[in-house]
């Protein structure tokens, strides 16, 4: 299990470095931001709906609510940008959700809190 996760880890580390997943390409992707209590990203309308990018981006608000929500209308490239702020705090740090050839989607993050990195995957 730990081999899986060093995997994993490296493996979301060259993604962020690279700026890895690109939601055009591979629409059953996105990353988000969180960055002073504001949560931002784009994502492929073709590969995820406005109400499960919302699912996602409320799992690290620390009431698992938004406060606000917005969206554009899909730019040249087909993506649509969203900001969000949360209810109650949320870390700085960014999540990249991947849905799975099964349907399952996977939520994985590096997160700063209290002066610490950490990692996290949650499955849906």
């Amino acid at each position: 299990m730990k081999f899986a996760f060093s995997i994993t880890l490296v493996g979301v580390a060259a993604l962020s470095a690279c700026g890895g997943v690109n939601p055009v390409k591979t629409p059953n992707s996105f990353i988000y931001r969180m960055n002073d209590g504001v949560l931002q990203g784009s994502y492929n309308p073709s590969g995820f709906s406005t109400e499960q990018v919302k699912l996602y981006a409320k799992q690290y608000c620390s009431e698992a609510k938004l406060a606000s929500y917005a969206e554009s209308a899909p730019g040249g490239d087909g993506l649509v940008a969203f900001r969000a702020t949360c209810r109650g705090e949320m870390p700085n740090g960014h999540a990249i959700i991947l849905k799975r050839e099964d349907g399952s989607v996977l939520l994985e993050s590096t997160l700063s809190k209290d002066g610490e990195l950490h990692f996290d995957q949650k499955a849906f």
